[in-house]
């Protein structure tokens, strides 16, 4: 007989690396520059440019994140655009 996890129940996981300012500086360098801005209009170029000021504040974030088991709804959020072949 095998136990169920009741429906309401929201999903756990479990990180099993920490996330590090050298974690986060590679993501840095792996943004396409030529890809659409963010819901918040910022560009990866922008990004890309700022990241010496944001590579400390964001690696905290998401280590807060993490920890809390709280995502801020603006993580949630995308804009799907949807191109149709010729």
């Amino acid at each position: 007989m095998t136990s169920q996890m009741p429906a309401c129940l929201p999903l756990q996981f479990y990180i099993t690396q920490d996330v590090t300012l050298g974690n986060v500086i590679i993501v840095f360098r792996k943004l396409p520059i030529n890809k659409a801005p963010s819901p918040n209009s910022l560009t990866n170029a922008l990004l890309k440019g700022c990241r010496e000021a944001l590579v400390l504040l964001l690696s905290r974030t998401f280590i807060a994140c993490l920890d809390t088991g709280y995502y801020l709804k603006l993580f949630k959020e995308s804009i799907i655009v949807i191109l149709r072949k010729p």
